[in-house]
């Protein structure tokens, strides 16, 4: 792929093939950022509870619906879904999936329906608790064997950010396994259950922290070099095509990673063993996490 006009285009590559769209315009795919597959089935469905209120919506319409879901109904959903995307120009889907009574291979099987079709999809499976603690757990799962799956079929290198995400989804299990620790310590040790429980909290804070600062050194510098792209700011410091990877310090972001995990299980442990000095140190280091990631992600080429 080249910018450029099509004079310098044509030039640089005379050997290569020229197809005259006829005044179209010619763009990338369109991003779904937020989506339901499986709200499909709800096209002029006719509900018969009430639906005052966002909770009666989801008592009384989307969980009763996600509940009756099988593994046939997600296929077919994500392949109606996924089709009607691509034919209104859309080439990417974020989808937020829930089926309760079949969880294990859903987010599979809406895989295979966009690789058949030929969209990109970032899929991801509801965490809650309102069906109970295994499909809680069955759910939790999921999102790690969706992890897996992507890291196997990453096309590019393991890099940083691959790092931040897997690290995130360790403070995952690592919440639910303290969380269970406290439900199991607590009749016999109250004192003790009650600071595995706010340990668990941090750890569970510290999925989403960990994932936060990673995606911060992916959006951000996507803004920023559309706001330099905009003002016809198209090299970077080398004179090469300006790029993401040019809007910060990878050395610092790495540091970052190192604060922001070191603290969290500085805090995590201070709760869990009632240190202080632990949760204190835990905390400079998160505030330190977030003096760097800002100063780092100020950066724009000169």
């Amino acid at each position: 792929m080249a910018v450029g006009s099509a004079f310098e285009i044509r030039t640089a590559h005379p050997a290569e093939e020229v197809v005259d769209v006829g005044g179209r315009v010619i763009m990338a795919g369109l991003i779904n950022a937020h989506t339901h597959a499986y709200s499909a089935y709800a096209r002029g469905m006719a509900v018969h509870q009430p639906t005052r209120d966002f909770t009666e919506i989801l008592e009384n319409l989307w969980w009763r619906l996600d509940r009756l879901l099988t593994l046939e109904d997600v296929e077919l959903n994500a392949a109606t879904t996924f089709i009607e995307c691509m034919r209104n120009g859309v080439t990417t889907v974020f989808d937020h999936h829930s089926s309760p009574n079949a969880v294990s291979g859903s987010l599979r099987t809406m895989a295979d329906v966009a690789g058949r079709i030929g969209i990109r999809t970032s899929l991801c499976y509801e965490t809650s608790d309102r069906d109970g603690a295994a499909v809680l757990a069955a759910g939790l799962g999921a999102h790690l064997v969706s992890l897996l799956a992507y890291a196997r079929n990453r096309r590019r290198k393991a890099d940083l950010h691959l790092l931040f995400i897997a690290t995130s989804s360790l403070w995952l299990i690592a919440g639910a396994g303290l969380a269970l620790a406290a439900v199991l310590v607590m009749g016999r040790h109250h004192h003790q259950g009650e600071a595995l429980a706010a340990a668990s909290v941090v750890a569970f804070g510290g999925w989403l922290l960990e994932a936060l600062v990673g995606h911060a050194h992916k959006v951000v510098p996507f803004i920023v070099w559309s706001a330099l792209r905009s003002r016809g700011v198209d090299k970077g410091p080398a004179g090469k095509q300006l790029m993401f990877a040019n809007l910060y310090d990878h050395r610092w972001a790495a540091f970052s990673y190192g604060f922001v995990t070191t603290g969290i299980a500085a805090v995590c442990v201070g709760f869990a063993a009632s240190l202080a000095g632990a949760i204190a140190v835990g905390g400079g280091l998160l505030v330190a996490t977030g003096l760097v990631v800002a100063a780092n992600l100020s950066i724009t080429p000169s």
